[in-house]
């Protein structure tokens, strides 16, 4: 069976997801270039992957309507001698402020989180600054 690892895009971009795992040291594995359609993914076993070290996925990603591509990174750990390991796209993504809809992406802040909606403090029944009283 062996070590089992899969990229899925999931970023809802339109582009084709291009990508690389490289050693925590910068050095490119060979067999792990890819570039990955919508909606799919691609699987790689057992090719140039030690059980339990560190490396590196990055991806780079053109936003729907956008014409520079973001480089995303994260650091992963393979599995211990045999095992799948999954690692998503719209979770990089995610790290990084950006929200992922199907068919849509957008920068949201990260501090706020997705689905509140930021209302005026007087809703709240609380006092704005300037009008309270000494």
């Amino acid at each position: 069976m062996g070590i089992r690892i899969s990229i899925h895009n999931d970023s809802g971009c339109v582009v084709p997801v291009r990508g690389e795992v490289k050693m925590l040291g910068g050095a490119k594995l060979l067999g792990w270039a890819f570039s990955i359609p919508k909606d799919d993914f691609y699987t790689n076993v057992d090719h140039g992957v030690a059980a339990s070290c560190e490396y590196i996925l990055e991806v780079y990603v053109t936003q729907n309507g956008m014409k520079t591509t973001k480089k995303y990174s994260k650091q992963f750990r393979a599995p211990a001698v045999a095992g799948n390991l999954d690692l998503y796209v719209s979770d990089m993504m995610k790290l990084r402020g950006v929200e992922v809809k199907q068919d849509q992406v957008k920068v949201v802040d990260r501090d706020v989180k997705v689905g509140l909606e930021m209302k005026p403090k007087s809703i709240y029944g609380l006092r704005s600054s300037s009008s309270s009283s000494s």
